[in-house]
């Protein structure tokens, strides 16, 4: 089953603070969150696991980008 994880929730995974995240989504080095419902946005967790992996892994900014390019 998909989740959607809200931005704390995010937060908390990726150890990102909300201004680090959205300066990675306009660097396209994180996914856009999607609308859900409202104003509220969350992102689904297997996008947040995959990037998190990507970076653990030692993933270069260019790999990060091509992967948030497919996962979008």
């Amino acid at each position: 089953m998909n989740r959607i994880l809200r931005i704390k929730d995010v937060m908390s995974l990726s150890g990102y603070p909300r201004t680090t995240l959205y300066t990675r989504i306009s660097q396209n080095l994180w996914t856009k969150p999607i609308r859900i419902g409202g104003n509220g946005v969350g992102w689904p967790a297997h996008e947040v696991e995959i990037l998190i992996a990507a970076r653990i892994a030692g993933e270069t900014n260019q790999a990060i980008q091509n992967l948030v390019t497919e996962l979008e």
